[in-house]
């Protein structure tokens, strides 16, 4: 047998065993590859080796991460088994962006990150240093968080200029260094508005609605307060169900919902992240094992 049949075969099997004909092209490319330095005593074992591997390709989880690793496509973290209900797991992943930034799990409540450190992590980044501070900051996302300044920073933005944008900011915020953060927030926004048109995320007609900026964070915040024993499953549960219920009327996709994200964490922290978010976006709505790919955004989430 010379090498053209021992692939052939090899490929054959791989058709028999159910492989798709796009992970079966990749694999071709790679064996011819591999021929090139091949010498004939070898061909047995790359007759073994593709029968291995046509073995291993069965697995339907396997043959998306040979994919993905291939391609250099990040894989989704998922949990083999999750409490969650389809519900629950649809409003957990209303905070994909940031938690699939993370490298958390996307279907469950838990984040797998130790009590001690997560509480660690929270005071740190949000001032959190028991129960109380967590529900007040939870109260704080979704009473107003960040959109209304933002809201009011967008109005400025529409003035014409930058300098008419400032002086209208200037005019409604009294304290020096509050308006110095706006200032900053309004040069984000403007290259937000830019970046966004560029990059065929929004359209000349596009409103940004920042709802989606602090919910995502509120939701992200929940698991990240059930982590720290702060709050029960079912306080966390309760409080993301409804805020996804709110994003499910807000808006008409996961797309749309994650773009808001972006455009909301562009504003407050300009563009350190924004590569990493996009290209999160496009893993998570292609990626067979993503949440965003097997739950349907119009899911009823019930009332």
């Amino acid at each position: 047998m010379n090498t053209n049949d021992a692939l052939e075969a090899a490929i054959q099997q791989m058709r028999a065993s159910g492989v798709d004909e796009a992970t079966i092209e990749i694999y071709r490319q790679q064996m011819a590859m591999a021929q090139q330095m091949a010498s004939n005593p070898m061909l047995s074992a790359l007759t073994q080796q593709a029968a291995a591997f046509a073995q291993q390709m069965q697995n339907t989880d396997f043959q998306s991460d040979f994919v993905n690793s291939l391609l250099g496509e990040e894989d989704v973290e998922m949990k083999p088994e999750t409490t969650l209900t389809p519900a629950q797991q649809w409003a957990v992943a209303c905070g994909a962006d940031l938690a699939f930034l993370n490298g958390y799990p996307l279907n469950t409540l838990e984040e797998d990150m130790d009590k001690r450190t997560m509480k660690k992590q929270l005071s740190e980044w949000w001032g959190v240093k028991n129960k109380e501070d967590l529900l007040g900051m939870l109260d704080y996302l979704e009473e107003g968080g960040q959109r209304n300044i933002f809201a009011l920073i967008d109005k400025a933005v529409r003035k014409g200029s930058e300098e008419a944008a400032e002086e209208f900011l200037a005019g409604k915020i009294q304290d020096e260094e509050q308006l110095e953060v706006a200032v900053e927030r309004l040069n984000n926004m403007l290259e937000a508005y830019e970046q966004f048109k560029e990059d065929g995320l929004w359209t000349e007609s596009t409103t940004p609605n920042f709802i989606a900026w602090d919910m995502v964070r509120l939701i992200n915040l929940c698991r990240n307060g059930f982590d720290a024993g702060y709050l029960s499953e079912e306080e966390a549960l309760t409080i993301i169900v409804d805020v996804a219920q709110q994003l499910q009327k807000e808006f008409k996709s996961w797309r749309d919902l994650s773009i808001a994200y972006q455009f909301g964490r562009y504003v407050w922290g300009g563009d350190d992240q924004y590569e990493d978010l996009k290209d999160g976006m496009e893993t998570l709505l292609s990626n067979k094992k993503s949440p965003w790919v097997n739950l349907d955004w119009n899911m009823n989430l019930g009332s």
